[in-house]
């Protein structure tokens, strides 16, 4: 192996603010991560997560904290290794507990929550309707599995499908995707709170 295709060297450059390395980094460990993370997922009930959605969290999750500077051994590719093999392992963990926590919520949820049709229909509230609305808003939110949160605030925040992949980083079949989860769950949390 050469030395510009060294894991280290790559690990060198974008400590040094080189972002191409970052793409050369998850292209190697991408198959990797995915495989880890379906290992560990099998067997679990039906997920919002796949082990593609946990690879890219996983990955995003050590770029962010070497950004941040939260990462303070990482020199080659065993610590690296070491590093995502355990964000992996947290972010199954994580998935499966959420899973679990949601359908729990869901199964003892009021009957008369709101819907979040109402979230865009008055822009002059008063203060009973502004909290009422944040309310709705929260409980809505609240009851997504950690990993759709993200999308559903960017969507309703206006963002485009191509602005939350850029944002979330991911490609736009991933939000697409995660969007109509989302729809799908608080559809099913409109239906339970008018029966």
């Amino acid at each position: 192996m050469s030395s510009t295709n060294s894991v280290t060297v790559w690990i060198g450059q974008l400590k040094s603010g080189e972002e191409t390395a970052l793409a050369k980094l998850h292209e190697r460990y991408r198959p990797f991560l995915e495989g880890l993370a379906r290992k560990r997922l099998k067997g679990t009930p039906t997920r919002a997560a796949d082990e593609e959605d946990i690879a890219q969290q996983a990955f995003w999750s050590f770029y962010r904290g070497l950004k941040a500077g939260r990462i303070p051994q990482l020199e080659n590719r065993g610590d690296l290794l070491a590093l995502l093999t355990h964000i992996v392992a947290c972010k199954v963990i994580n998935q499966i507990e959420h899973e679990f926590g949601t359908q729990k919520r869901q199964a003892g949820r009021n009957q008369g929550d709101s819907v979040l049709n109402d979230l865009a229909e008055e822009t002059d509230q008063s203060p009973l309707e502004q909290a009422l609305l944040h309310d709705c808003y929260s409980s809505y939110l609240t009851a997504l599995p950690d990993k759709l949160r993200d999308f559903a605030e960017l969507y309703l925040a206006g963002f485009t499908h191509k602005e939350i992949a850029g944002q979330l980083g991911c490609v736009e079949r991933t939000v697409e995707r995660k969007i109509a989860l989302v729809f799908e769950r608080w559809r099913q949390l409109a239906a339970a709170s008018v029966n």
